[in-house]
């Protein structure tokens, strides 16, 4: 069994790079914890053929893949997870989050 983490932000700034590239350095760095299986962060990409059902309006995507949903409450409370929110939270204006297990 899966446990998947998707998580969206929506950068407050999103025509500063420098701001932009700050919060995904801090999320690749997450990614790094032992309890997450995989992770992938990305930017939005729209192509034509599927244009009118993506939503490309977010600035950065993160997949994170864990063994359960205890493995993904471990990383919730994780320190480095809570000092990422503290020390960033001024970076995005709005977070999404679905959760999914598999």
């Amino acid at each position: 069994m899966k446990f998947i983490h998707h998580v969206l932000f929506w950068a407050k700034n999103p025509g500063n790079q420098a701001e932009v590239a700050q919060l995904r350095k801090a999320i690749v760095e997450l990614g790094k914890l032992p309890m997450i299986q995989m992770v992938h962060v990305g930017s939005p990409v729209v192509t034509e053929f599927d244009k009118s059902v993506t939503d490309g309006s977010y600035s950065i995507s993160v997949v994170m893949v864990f063994e359960s949903a205890e493995k993904e409450n471990e990383y919730l409370h994780h320190p480095l997870h809570l000092k990422f929110i503290n020390e960033n939270k001024h970076l995005w204006g709005k977070v999404t989050v679905t959760d999914s297990i598999a």
